[in-house]
């Protein structure tokens, strides 16, 4: 508790009251004297209001059997105890004493005398010395204490974006008021423009600072002045300043998988979100263990670009089944710290890969939208865009009359695949024949029997290419797919071709080629399986690990993907000359029986 002081303004005598309301209460007071007597006279006092005439006054009954006996003690400023002061015949407690010059307290409370709980009882306890007292005394002038302030810090330490704040305590002088300037600087001198002030008035003699929120790491240093007042002078705390520790900050990192397990071959990555700190910018790292202590070489190491707190690593693609790791480290910032997340690690199950169903077309047919002059033709079967194996079915656009003018059009050619089951993905391989007037192929598909068409991948390439189209719902059912031309115009590339090797549905959202034999003909009519036959699709292989998502074109690997006779990756500018009718040429009618 604090103590009452009795002659903070300076004076030498003072008198005042107080109450001993339990038997535990110490009413604790404070002064401050030069070296000699003091004279301290502090007795029972009962106040009460009487009448005179049509007003009160306030009288002190002393004479009305108080309840309180009085004890006093006196201590040095260090608590050391000086004298206690208990008259055994008398209930008040007064006292002159010789002291030094300094500052003293005195402590009333509520004593008893005797022993009453002794076998031959006499006295009282302190139970019930409980009531009202009167203090008053005389001390010597105190001498006159010089001005002093003193600065503590809330806290001494913290790290970027926790406030701070100054506390300055003004003693000695003549009863100091006014205010107080705060002032914080990043230098030891405590010298040029402070980062921050703030002015605020002394209460009781102190004074507490706004709060300053650190924006960057390093040592700040604190000076606080009392710019005085009538009676007193202005003084700061020292030039030196007072430091206050700004440490980093210290933001979280939780990590997340979009799923916890996957299968060998399917790609797998993490993200990484930050919280709390210093606005955390910079690089997080992700590193992928096969030991859940995440200790010697990673698998997996990868490095991202924070965007709004939030950071996703490149994918990786498991190669065996097992339990892998994911750790995340954030690699700090001016304002902030690293921070890695569990070294245990975010575990991953890899299962078994579970195998991957193609699904082939079960017919094709030109659906001819427009009048030709001549109409478009197609040479190979549907055998032969089964497998990535070299063998291609190629389709030449006809010519139409447009404006006087012939150009040449597809439009189109279209593939049923029946019976699909699970598809996810449409795989094409091919090319087109090169020209120089963008005369492309675009390769569409409709789950709807035709009634909306969507755009898979437009043929640019001159060159063999795979592309993947990842659907954005597997598709059961059957699908059409069609191969449009998109430049119909008079300058149009004439006898354009589109030659394709590969087109096929899958189960899978990679792209791998199967392996698969190229089919034998068949011993009766010479020739794999045509066109327009309406058989069923057939699940050709199984598709090997890759690492594609989405849309991509990548160029095969010569090695492993021989085009059929002379062709190395374009074709000839020359259209190809195909009957009209090519069931004729591969299938051959019957002769008539006699």
């Amino acid at each position: 508790a604090t103590a009452t002081n009795l002659n903070g303004g300076g004076g030498t005598t003072f008198s005042t009251l107080g109450v001993i309301e339990q038997n535990t209460d110490v009413d604790m007071f404070k002064f401050q004297t030069g070296a000699g007597l003091v004279n301290f006279n502090i007795v029972n006092a009962s106040r009460a209001y009487l009448t005179n005439g049509s007003t009160y006054d306030t009288q002190y009954l002393s004479a009305l059997g108080p309840n309180l006996d009085i004890g006093a003690s006196l201590y040095r400023a260090d608590g050391s105890l000086v004298q206690t002061f208990n008259p055994p015949d008398d209930t008040n407690a007064s006292f002159s004493i010789n002291l030094d010059a300094g500052t003293y307290y005195l402590g009333i409370e509520g004593v008893g005398t005797g022993t009453p709980l002794s076998s031959t009882p006499s006295g009282y306890t302190k139970y019930g010395s409980l009531g009202q007292y009167m203090l008053s005394g005389t001390v010597q002038q105190p001498a006159p204490q010089p001005l002093t302030i003193n600065l503590s810090l809330q806290p001494a330490s913290t790290t970027i974006g926790n406030s701070i704040a100054a506390i300055a305590t003004v003693n000695g002088g003549s009863n100091p008021t006014g205010s107080v300037t705060f002032s914080l600087y990043n230098n030891t001198t405590a010298s040029g423009t402070p980062l921050f002030t703030d002015t605020e008035l002394l209460s009781g003699g102190v004074a507490t600072s706004a709060n300053y929120v650190p924006t960057a790491s390093g040592t700040l240093y604190w000076v606080a002045t009392y710019n005085g007042d009538s009676n007193n002078g202005s003084l700061s705390s020292s030039a030196a300043g007072t430091p206050v520790t700004i440490g980093l900050a210290s933001p979280t990192i939780s990590i997340s998988l979009p799923s916890a397990s996957a299968t060998i071959g399917s790609p797998i990555a993490a993200s990484a979100t930050l919280s709390g700190g210093a606005s955390p910018s910079g690089t997080v790292t992700f590193k992928l263990y096969d030991n859940s202590a995440a200790s010697g070489t990673p698998l997996f190491s990868d490095t991202e670009q924070l965007s709004g707190g939030k950071a996703t690593s490149a994918s990786y693609v498991p190669t065996t089944s097992g339990t892998l790791y994911w750790v995340a480290t954030y690699n700090g910032d001016s304002s902030n710290s690293s921070i890695s997340s569990s070294t245990a690690g975010t575990p991953v199950t890899i299962g078994l890969a579970s195998p991957t169903t193609v699904f082939n077309a079960s017919s094709g047919v030109f659906k001819n939208n427009v009048s030709y002059n001549s109409a478009p033709t197609v040479s190979g079967t549907l055998a032969d865009i089964q497998a990535s194996d070299g063998r291609l079915m190629t389709i030449t656009e006809g010519t139409i009359l447009r404006k006087g003018q012939t150009s040449s059009d597809l439009n189109s050619y279209q593939w049923t695949f029946s019976n699909l089951s699970n598809a996810r993905s449409l795989i094409f391989e091919g090319f087109r024949s090169a020209n120089t007037v963008n005369d492309n192929f675009s390769i569409q598909f409709s789950t709807n029997n035709g009634k909306n068409w969507t755009t898979a991948f437009t043929v640019s390439n001159s060159t063999q290419s795979r592309f993947t189209y990842v659907l954005s719902t597997p598709v059961s059912g059957t699908v059409l797919v069609r191969a449009m031309d998109t430049n119909s115009t008079s300058n149009s590339k004439i006898g354009n071709q589109l030659c394709i090797d590969w087109l096929a549905f899958s189960t899978s959202s990679s792209a791998a080629a199967p392996t698969v034999n190229a089919p034998q003909d068949d011993p009766i009519i010479g020739g794999a399986s045509a066109l327009g036959t309406g058989g069923a699709p057939s699940a050709t292989g199984t598709l090997a690990p890759h690492d594609e998502s989405g849309m991509h074109t990548l160029p095969l690997d010569p090695g492993t993907a021989v085009l059929a006779g002379s062709l190395t990756g374009s074709t000839s500018e020359a259209p190809t000359a195909l009957a009209s009718d090519p069931l004729a040429i591969w299938h051959p009618a019957p002769t008539p029986m006699v």
